[in-house]
């Protein structure tokens, strides 16, 4: 299966690192076929889309694969409309982990006014 990013799904216009924290700008593509089917009258993003958004962004920082193992906090706050919202923002925070293979991060998808969703997991690498 591709990643949403080699679709075409979002592009990423910047990225900012800072000392624990990497901040991307993703332009979502309202033409993309997933809002074909979710749904046709009302482009909505999918919240597992979102989610897949985040590991492939956190994989593109990291330059490697990664395997989720576990979701401690996933809380979906809004809806991402991408005619209304076509520019979003997502921050990813490393956190300790308790081994090299392991990767603790919490993210936050925003829009200029709203958070989207927060969201707490955890990942080895693949």
């Amino acid at each position: 299966m591709k990643a949403l990013l080699e679709t075409n799904f979002g592009k990423i216009i910047s990225t900012e690192i800072q000392e624990s924290k990497v901040i991307f700008e993703v332009l979502l593509e309202v033409k993309h076929d997933i809002y074909r089917g979710h749904f046709p009258f009302k482009s909505i993003t999918p919240g597992v889309c979102t989610l897949q958004l985040v590991r492939e962004l956190l994989e593109n920082y990291l330059g490697k694969k990664l395997k989720l193992v576990k979701s401690k906090n996933i809380k979906f706050s809004g809806m991402i409309d991408p005619n209304i919202t076509p520019q979003i923002t997502i921050e990813i925070q490393i956190l300790p982990a308790d081994s090299l293979q392991q990767i603790n991060m919490k993210a936050i998808v925003l829009g200029k006014e709203s958070i989207f969703c927060k969201y707490d997991g955890e990942y080895i690498n693949h």
